[in-house]
């Protein structure tokens, strides 16, 4: 009976979602319908709602979800991005690989639709060499996205780390390989075979553009060195990357206003409340102990259960902190009774994001098909076999452990 509640709420947290409704808003109604259908008194309702919403990692992910949307807004108006991929274009002298090269800079910093920035400057590089619309699309759209694994300024991999209670280094040296795989399964089924026509750079035009790439890509170095190295707080980390932007570019006191209002989404913080208060709710209504039990003696293996649940929610939603925020709160409490390992948690990640990769309402795949002009079965032959190879490689770091 547990099973059958938790896929009801899955159902319809899922059906919400497909209607563009606010995430935070859909994960508070699933956290009411887990309260009803668990029988949970009103009082213990509102006392979860409470207890989510004031927990410290819900406090924490919303600081560090307000420094990811501060920063590329200062990114983004001074011109810093734009910076890096001119400097780029100077630097690289095969565009096959400044093909690959720019979808995959300018998705170091994750923004909604992203790959529609980054979809002209593939169509102009890749004039001349007969590249098919659905080619085109596949490049710009795959190699936009091996970040997502590892870069701690996409929200996905905070929410997972603010879920699992895993450390963020320990997440993004664990799912590496992930974006890795995402690369080589790019290079072997988007670049190979790709004549590059275009004239060499010179050597001097070179030299002339690394200095300037290399200081365009500084802020993300560091709060890299700052994360994984110094082991700061990814919020801390971003804080003061945002800080020394502000005295670099001369921001006054209207400047900085201006930025907060311009780049802080309300509606997204509140999305962040609604997963933690549903997580909440889901660990105090005793669901979840009956729900594992009911997968215990069902005799699936604990491989397929992981991997298949986020998947599903990934496919459907195109979305990744819909994923983790839906599956992770029951994969976490699930792995608890189970056996917890990092590598665990990475393939369950990995479930999900395949789902995503491969999702028809993927926003940045929306945009790229729609800016080249491509057919889905085109794109989908191209799509399938590379998200194979990050199965592949999830599968991999299972075995390890």
């Amino acid at each position: 009976m547990a099973l059958i509640k938790i896929a009801f709420i899955f159902a319809l947290i899922v059906f919400f979602i497909r209607l563009k409704w606010n995430l935070g808003l859909v994960m508070l109604i699933g956290a009411l319908f887990i309260g009803i259908l668990f029988s949970m008194p009103a009082e213990m309702i509102g006392k979860s709602i409470v207890a989510g919403l004031i927990d410290t990692t819900t406090i924490h992910l919303i600081l560090a979800l307000a420094m990811i949307m501060v920063l590329e807004n200062v990114l983004r108006k001074t011109e810093n991005l734009q910076r890096m991929v001119n400097s780029l274009k100077g630097l690289v002298n095969d565009h096959r690989i400044v093909m690959a090269v720019m979808p995959a800079v300018i998705g170091l910093l994750p923004s909604i639709g992203g790959a529609r920035f980054s979809a002209p400057f593939v169509e102009e590089t890749s004039k001349g060499m007969n590249l098919s619309p659905a080619k085109k699309s596949f490049i710009n759209y795959w190699f936009r996205h091996p970040w997502e694994f590892t870069i701690p300024l996409y929200p996905g991999i905070i929410l997972a780390s603010g879920i699992s209670h895993i450390p963020l280094k320990s997440i993004i040296l664990a799912q590496m390989p992930f974006s890795l795989a995402v690369i080589i399964g790019g290079i072997i089924f988007g670049l190979r075979g790709i004549k590059d026509e275009a004239p060499l750079a010179e050597e001097i035009r070179a030299k002339e553009h690394l200095l300037p790439f290399i200081l365009s890509l500084l802020p993300v170095i560091a709060i890299f060195f700052f994360v994984l190295i110094i082991g700061l707080d990814i919020s801390l980390s971003m804080a003061i990357v945002i800080i020394a932007l502000f005295i670099i570019y001369r921001y006054n006191i209207k400047d900085i206003i201006t930025a907060l209002k311009e780049s802080i989404s309300i509606n997204y913080l509140l999305m962040v409340v609604g997963i933690m208060i549903f997580k909440t709710t889901l660990d105090k209504s005793g669901a979840l102990p009956a729900l594992s039990e009911t997968f215990s003696s069902s005799g699936l293996p604990l491989g397929i259960i992981l991997f298949t649940l986020p998947f599903i929610v990934g496919i459907l939603t195109g979305i990744t902190v819909a994923f983790v925020g839906v599956t992770f709160p029951l994969i976490y409490l699930m792995l608890q009774e189970n056996g917890f390992s990092i590598g665990l948690m990475a393939f369950a990640f990995a479930g999900g994001y395949i789902g995503v990769l491969l999702s028809p309402v993927h926003m940045c795949l929306v945009l790229t098909k729609e800016y080249f002009k491509a057919e889905w079965t085109g794109i989908y032959k191209l799509i399938a076999i590379p998200s194979l190879i990050v199965f592949i490689a999830a599968v991999v770091r299972l075995w390890i452990g």
